[in-house]
């Protein structure tokens, strides 16, 4: 973002619609929507019977496929299982996220909130 675009943010405010961003994001995916559904009942399946260790991989699929859709370019079923390709990095950068929101929610509730909130993206720096 530029200086010019953050300094009309600055003075002018900035009005949140939630309505156009899920707009927004359903015309994203609307010309794949069979291969976002099947990666979210995969993830579904996989949190149900393995758990949440492979949340950063899977997380991070999504992600990647989201983007690629974003720039207009094809999205196959395989851009999901993308996240496992960095597999140790996602893995300990998921821990050490989780970790400090743990540490967040023990000293207060407020801080880990934040800290939740936070790292809801850290995987998108990661990869």
């Amino acid at each position: 973002m530029d200086q010019e675009r953050i300094q009309q943010i600055v003075d002018e405010g900035y009005s949140f619609r939630m309505t156009d961003y899920i707009s927004e994001g359903y015309e994203l995916m609307k010309d794949q929507l069979g291969i976002f559904i099947g990666a979210g009942a995969v993830h579904f399946a996989i949190q149900l019977f393995i758990g949440s260790i492979l949340n950063p991989q899977l997380n991070t699929g999504y992600f990647i496929m989201a983007d690629k859709s974003r720039r207009g370019e094809e999205v196959v079923f395989d851009d999901y299982f993308k996240g496992f390709d960095k597999f140790l990095p996602l893995l300990l950068g998921g821990l050490v996220s989780m970790l400090l929101v743990i540490a967040g929610f023990i000293c207060l509730i407020i801080p880990g909130i934040y800290l939740s909130v936070s790292y809801m993206i850290v995987y998108l720096f990661i990869y």
